[in-house]
């Protein structure tokens, strides 16, 4: 049922939502190990959305120029 009785002041305001951003839409899977990974670098370089780490703006900023990825050097083989 509907709330006979709804308080849209702070939606008048434009609280409770997300700004938009018109981007297209790009699924992935990671796992939870490289997700939190990424959110940490996403903070280090101030990409956030809705004072959240954002991936998306992260990898944003890597296809518009803006961070440069540097291969890291190759980690030595140990055979078993």
């Amino acid at each position: 049922m509907a709330n006979p009785n709804p308080k849209t002041k702070q939606l008048e305001l434009g609280r409770g939502k997300r700004r938009k951003l018109n981007n297209k839409t790009v699924a992935m899977r990671m796992s939870d190990n490289t997700r939190e990974k990424l959110e940490e670098i996403a903070l280090q370089y101030g990409c956030f959305y809705d004072e959240k780490p954002w991936i998306a703006g992260l990898l944003a900023k890597i296809g518009e120029g803006e961070l440069l990825i540097v291969p890291a050097p190759p980690t030595p083989h140990v055979s078993r």
